[in-house]
């Protein structure tokens, strides 16, 4: 498929600011692979200085629409405006609350806590509104507040209720500590802080849809302590998620007043080298802060998020090998590490294991995906000399989740001996490919009752489908994991070709002088 377009060209004031040029673009989609050609003839531009101040004056604006439009479901934010200070009156030790400044269309879900006057060093997430189910919370509730006199107040409250006074050095403007009150749904991430004693915005953190975040662990509380050693009157727990958030703890036993969430990995795409930088960042311990470093049980046992691992240990589950069969074949299982599920065996052709797959870790939740109801045969090869018998079942998923694969077995197979095979809720995956030829068919066996042919799903778990008869698939068979960060083959390829480009600028304030821009080609 082809397109031409002749004689383009922009005008603007008398003056035409692009000269007439033609461009052409070529698709073609073939085996899967997506290939874009652009060609562009010579370009010629003339730009005055009135129109370059209206470029600068919409630029913004058109960047800030780019945005909003954007498909990236999170974006790093890397500067962060100061939002409020707490000092310690016995050490002077200073410690900041910096919002991330979130481009247009992004939204950020808390405040971040640093236990010195310097910025975070790392970058926060900030998630797009139109992709992430996000709101604003209903009304904040009052975490501390600054109190009159200078002095730590030693009242401790109970649990619910925190501090009712606040801790401020003298001098200090003073700032607040709230915590969103989240819609019925929703769960909010973190504090917000605002000057004085004033509620904050409800625009100045959101909150997330509660299938969108799991639980995560902590990295350390920063408590302010009294006079008294076994009685701290202010402290929080910095959380070990990817937005960067803290919450409230209770100031005798540090324990959480909130749970502790991260975004889901697998539905936002985060790399673990960005979770492990997150976790990195200002870790700076103060002795007159008391930085703590232990984490509470509630946390102990929380992930992150659920990763991705490679595995390159395998499993022989049967092979054609020394048969009289023309096409090689061999099935495999990949050696699940502890606390990880797979999504189907792996066939190959020829006898060699496969060289890696992905599995995914298993944090006990049923959310995204859940064990198969049963198992639905699809095939069979019987034994014949040299060769074992072998039947290949399809996993029947629950309702909502979907299989990716399918599984080999000498026998009827059974589910407590597949415990570590899941089936993908059916949001998280989306549509792949098979190759092109089945890599093993039955037209040369003997024995087989219905003819079959086995077919790879091109993903990174390495799947494959039997279809009865020979002809391939129906695309919508082939699912692969919707996850960015998954590695995979780059199904697009783009090509531009354009000429020359030329520009010249007119000075349009004193006298019409030309200044050319030198030619270049790309």
């Amino acid at each position: 498929m082809s397109g031409n377009a002749l004689g383009l060209t922009m005008e603007s004031n008398g003056i035409r600011i692009l000269e007439p040029f033609d461009t052409s673009i070529k698709y073609s989609n073939a085996s899967g692979k997506t290939n874009i050609h652009l060609s562009v003839s010579d370009i010629f531009m003339n730009f005055s200085f009135s129109i370059l101040r209206l470029f600068l004056a919409v630029e913004e604006d058109i960047l800030a629409f780019l945005r909003m439009t954007s498909k990236k479901m999170t974006v790093v934010c890397s500067q962060f405006d100061k939002v409020g200070t707490i000092k310690n009156p016995y050490s002077d030790q200073l410690f900041s609350f910096w919002r991330p400044h979130a481009p247009p269309g992004f939204a950020v879900l808390g405040d971040y806590l640093t236990p010195l006057e310097k910025p975070p060093t790392k970058g926060v997430l900030a998630v797009n509104t139109n992709f992430a189910r996000v709101k604003r919370p209903i009304s904040f509730k009052l975490i501390w507040e600054p109190s009159s006199s200078g002095d730590i107040s030693s009242q401790v409250v109970n649990n619910s209720d925190l501090l009712s006074n606040v801790i401020l050095g003298k001098g200090d403007s003073g700032c607040s500590v709230w915590f969103p009150v989240a819609p019925e749904g929703y769960v909010a991430l973190g504090c917000v802080v605002s000057p004085g004693i004033t509620q904050p915005p409800l625009s100045s953190a959101f909150c997330i849809l509660a299938s969108l975040v799991c639980p995560c662990s902590l990295r350390d509380c920063i408590a302010i302590s009294t006079t008294d050693t076994y009685l701290s009157s202010l402290s929080f727990w910095r959380v070990d998620n990817s937005v960067g958030t803290f919450l409230p703890a209770d100031p005798v036993n540090y324990s959480l007043t909130a749970r502790a969430y991260d975004l889901r990995h697998m539905i936002f795409g985060l790399s673990e080298d960005f979770v492990k930088a997150s976790t990195n960042s200002d870790a700076q311990a103060s002795p007159s802060g008391h930085v703590h470093s232990q984490q509470s049980g509630r946390s102990i046992a929380a992930s992150s998020g659920r990763r991705f691992e490679a595995v390159a240990s395998y499993r022989l589950i049967w092979w054609n090998q020394g048969s009289n069969l023309r096409k090689k074949l061999s099935i495999w299982r990949p050696d699940v590490p502890q606390g990880m599920v797979y999504f189907g065996d792996i066939a190959v052709k020829g006898y060699e294991p496969p060289n890696t797959c992905i599995v995914l870790h298993d944090s006990g939740e049923e959310e995204l995906f859940k064990a198969p109801l049963g198992f639905q045969h699809v095939g069979q090869i019987k034994k014949q000399k040299g060769m074992e018998t072998i039947s290949f079942w399809l996993p029947q998923p629950p309702p909502g989740f979907v299989s990716l694969g399918c599984i080999a077995c000498k026998g009827t197979p059974k589910l407590h001996e597949f415990s570590t095979l899941r089936c993908m809720r059916s949001d998280m995956v989306t549509g792949d490919q098979f190759l092109e030829e089945s890599i093993w068919d039955t037209s040369d066996a003997k024995f087989t009752a219905e003819p079959f042919s086995i077919w790879v799903i091109d993903n990174e778990l390495g799947t494959f489908i039997v279809r009865s008869g020979f002809k391939k698939p129906p695309r919508r068979f082939a699912l692969k994991l919707a996850d960015s960060s998954v590695p995979g083959s780059d199904d697009t390829v783009i090509d531009a070709e354009i000429k020359t480009f030329s520009a010249a600028l007119f000075d349009d304030y004193s006298g019409l002088v030309r200044i050319p821009i030198p030619s270049s080609s790309v």
